[in-house]
């Protein structure tokens, strides 16, 4: 039975449905992924390679620091030629499927903690199965608990957040829930980084944002709140803040929350 205390723990990422599209009905606009994929190729082409194609990913002199060439491939294959003394070099590299791992779901989160890009190919796999954003909330609260359990150190969390939060790209209007998810992720793993939560406060103030949060959480969990309590949220300092935060992962009554 799910927590209470926990709500975020009533929702998981689970493999998406397929795109279908009813007759009659007209398909929402495509996101633009271009921009992620692109900076998630440069920081995780070796995993990608090792994921993709692992023949290829066999023969790589990794010791090689791998240049990026600034171009579309419109191409349905990149080939590669080289001459040397009438003697030929011929690369081909065939166009990745994704969906065809819609399927293989299981062996994506199988390979997720040794291998940061099965996450990306995730994060593709649920915002292409939820094209409409209304809908992403559960998918990226699920996936964004995942990377906690997947053991990542602090720092490739903060990273692989960034590009999923980017890929699957939640619909504004529920920000502010994801918000208050991701926050409480953080505060069970006693972790910080700059997520959408995070964003959100520097867009507002990082200290009002965080008052925000805080009342946001509190309210959820207990209920509204009085004038006076509100208020000394709004006016209390930023470490202050930071010690409530914590404080509300394990309150089980509101003045729990307030114990310094």
């Amino acid at each position: 039975m799910p927590d209470p205390k926990h709500p975020i723990d009533r929702v998981a990422a689970q493999p998406p449905e397929s795109n279908a599209v009813l007759p009659g009905v007209a398909r929402p606009v495509a996101d633009d992924h271009d921009s992620p994929w692109k900076e998630a190729l440069e920081i995780y082409f070796e995993p990608a390679l090792r994921l993709l194609a692992p023949d290829l990913h066999a023969v790589i002199d990794w010791s090689t620091s791998v240049v990026f060439l600034d171009k579309e491939l419109q191409a349905t294959s990149l080939s590669y030629q080289d001459g040397f003394l009438n003697q030929q070099t011929l690369f081909t590299f065939p166009i990745v499927e994704l969906e065809a791992w819609r399927d293989r779901w299981d062996e994506l989160d199988r390979l997720a903690p040794v291998n940061p890009f099965a996450v990306m190919i995730m994060a593709q796999l649920q915002a292409s199965g939820h094209p409409d954003k209304a809908t992403r909330l559960a998918p990226l609260i699920g996936l964004t608990r995942r990377l906690y359990d997947y053991g990542y150190s602090r720092e490739r969390i903060g990273q692989l957040l960034r590009l999923v939060e980017w890929v699957i790209g939640l619909a504004s209007a529920l920000e502010i829930e994801y918000h208050l998810a991701a926050r409480q992720l953080e505060q069970e793993h006693k972790m910080s980084y700059v997520t959408i939560a995070e964003r959100y406060g520097m867009a507002k103030g990082v200290q009002e944002g965080q008052a925000n949060l805080l009342l946001g959480q509190i309210q959820r969990r207990f209920g509204p709140l009085s004038e006076n309590i509100i208020q000394r949220i709004h006016s209390a300092k930023a470490s202050q803040l930071e010690t409530w935060s914590l404080n509300f992962v394990d309150a089980t009554e509101l003045d729990d929350v307030f114990r310094d």
